[in-house]
């Protein structure tokens, strides 16, 4: 069969096996290049992952905010970020970028050390961020600027003041000098004045001079005179002294050692001029004349002067109008059978035509006879004395008509040990007794007559039924 003529097998084989090793070559360099190429860039991106790691290491993961800001910057680096804060931030707190933390610490505290130090009303606790120091630093600046604004206000104010003082001192510097220029104006006229009332004065004192040896030979004259006059003045003293004694012996021989109340009954002050039977209202010839008054108290006695078994009189009667002569009277009590008669003797023993009588009233009263001593019944019964008319003395004399004795001022029984208090009082009670025994002596050797509470009250009018039944 005719075709295509076959290759020669020895050349052809020799081709294919030389093609087959120059193709196996190129694949195995090829494989060896690319081998060696991918063991290169993985050692070195085990060299980037073992330094990334060195790093996270060394600076660790950086905040989230500081990775979105790296993140956002082409390029951009966590740390490159962080340093510009850091810079930034040294720039704000230090003025210089360069500055890191613990030199900004250092600075901040001793900046708010020297703060504290000169500012002592700026309180900055410790531990106080730097923040919050300078809010305090700044309301304490706000405070004090308005403490400036106020001071100045009140520096304006002073300065005002001291310029209208400063104004009114001129005036008065001015006033003051135009008085001491007429002070001196008027010393320079005193001394003047003086200097002839000096030479006056000399004249004078040689007119006394001569005077005085004149009056020194009168003053002999009346030395001589006095004491004549003195021998003759101790004569007549010793003389009416002898009368005065002999008088007062007289008075004591008129006057009753006790008190006589029907002796009064002959001194009646006034009369019943009009009594009507059946009425309480009488009428007695007492009136402004004579010094009655309204609310006057009265004891009527019988006409006929009997004696009674008692100082009362058989009626009480209350002066409720005075006319010039008479008064008017309403009956406030009257015994049983006793009607009050015209002519009867009325009397009251403060009450007198004429003459103030004289008392002097003592001791403890009981006036409302409950038993108890009235605190105020002295004085009540010095009121009664001084109403109706008569007067009231301290000192007991000669002058004296009567002499008031309530009880005699009793001295408390004190049982255990008594204190100091209680020793006082009764030692001002003693005292009070002993004066009044003395007085009520002294009264008798003085023929002064005594007159007691129940009969002072029924002498005047004053005690009613009931308290006289009491």
């Amino acid at each position: 069969m005719a075709g295509r003529p076959a290759p020669s097998r020895a050349s052809g084989g020799s081709s294919g096996m030389l093609y087959g090793l120059i193709a196996f070559s190129i694949v195995t360099v090829a494989a060896l290049v690319f081998g060696i190429l991918s063991m290169t860039k993985v050692s070195k991106l085990q060299d980037d992952l073992d330094r990334a790691n060195r790093q996270l290491r060394t600076f660790g993961s950086p905040p989230e905010y500081y990775a979105k800001e790296a993140a956002a910057i082409p390029n951009g680096q966590a740390f490159q970020v962080m340093n510009a804060a850091i810079s930034s931030l040294g720039e704000i707190f230090a003025g210089d970028s360069n500055a890191v933390a613990p030199a900004l610490r250092d600075r901040a505290v001793s900046a708010l050390a020297r703060v504290a130090r000169e500012n002592e009303d700026v309180i900055i606790p410790q531990g106080t961020p730097i923040i919050g120091a300078l809010e305090t630093v700044s309301a304490e600046l706000v405070r004090q600027r308005a403490q400036t604004q106020d001071m100045r206000a009140k520096f304006e104010n002073a300065q005002a003041q001291v310029a209208s003082l400063t104004a009114q001192n001129k005036s008065t510097r001015e006033e003051f000098e135009a008085q001491i220029a007429s002070l001196a104006e008027r010393f320079d006229d005193s001394e003047k004045q003086h200097a002839q009332s000096l030479a006056q004065k000399d004249e004078q004192l040689q007119e006394i001079s001569s005077s005085l040896e004149a009056a020194n030979q009168g003053n002999q004259q009346i030395q001589r005179d006095f004491a004549s006059y003195q021998r003759d003045s101790d004569f007549q003293r010793d003389r009416r002294d002898k009368q005065i004694s002999d008088l007062r012996d007289q008075v004591r021989g008129l006057k009753q050692d006790r008190f006589d109340p029907d002796a009064i009954l002959k001194q009646a002050d006034g009369r019943i001029v009009r009594a009507i039977p059946g009425s309480d209202v009488v009428y007695v010839n007492l009136g402004a004349r004579d010094g009655a008054s309204v609310g006057l108290g009265l004891e009527v006695y019988s006409q006929t002067g009997e004696s009674r078994n008692t100082v009362r009189g058989k009626a009480s009667l209350e002066v409720v109008t005075v006319m010039e002569n008479t008064a008017e009277c309403r009956v406030t009590r009257v015994e049983r059978g006793q009607p009050i008669l015209e002519g009867d003797f009325v009397v009251n023993l403060a009450f007198d035509r004429g003459r103030l009588p004289k008392f002097v009233v003592r001791g403890d009263f009981d006036l409302d006879y409950d038993g108890q001593i009235d605190v105020s019944g002295i004085e009540l019964v010095e009121g009664m004395i001084r109403q109706w008319g008569g007067q009231v003395v301290d000192e007991l004399d000669e002058s004296v008509d009567f002499v008031v004795i309530g009880l005699a001022p009793r001295i408390p029984t004190v049982g255990g040990r008594p204190t100091d208090i209680v020793r006082d009082q009764q030692f001002h009670r003693e005292m009070k007794q002993s004066r009044f025994q003395e007085l009520v002596e002294r009264a008798n050797n003085l023929s002064i007559p005594i007159i007691t509470q129940n009969q002072f009250l029924f002498l005047t009018g004053y005690a009613a039924d009931a308290v006289a039944r009491r």
